[in-house]
């Protein structure tokens, strides 16, 4: 049976959209302020939590029905998936 495969499928696109919203309310707070540069020229840069610098598409996460595919999103799927989790 694939009743869990695909309640888990379900559950990482889900999951893969919660974690957009969290970063884009992240990338609009600042965290701390860190002082750079050489003494005479210290200037504060704005710094927010870190995140990976980029979300897999949701249009680059493949149905079930797509992994036996030759669809070009198939290289990879895994860490497609688990970029946000």
């Amino acid at each position: 049976r694939f009743d869990e495969l695909r309640e888990a499928h379900k559950r990482l696109r889900a999951v893969r959209d919660q974690v957009g919203k969290t970063w884009r309310e992240w990338d609009g707070r600042t965290l701390y302020q860190d002082v750079v540069g050489p003494f005479q020229e210290t200037k504060a840069v704005r710094r927010s939590r870190y995140h990976p610098p980029k979300l897999t598409p949701a249009a680059e996460l493949l149905d079930l029905s797509e992994f036996s595919s030759t669809s070009e999103f198939l290289q990879q799927a895994q860490r497609r998936y688990t970029v946000g989790i």
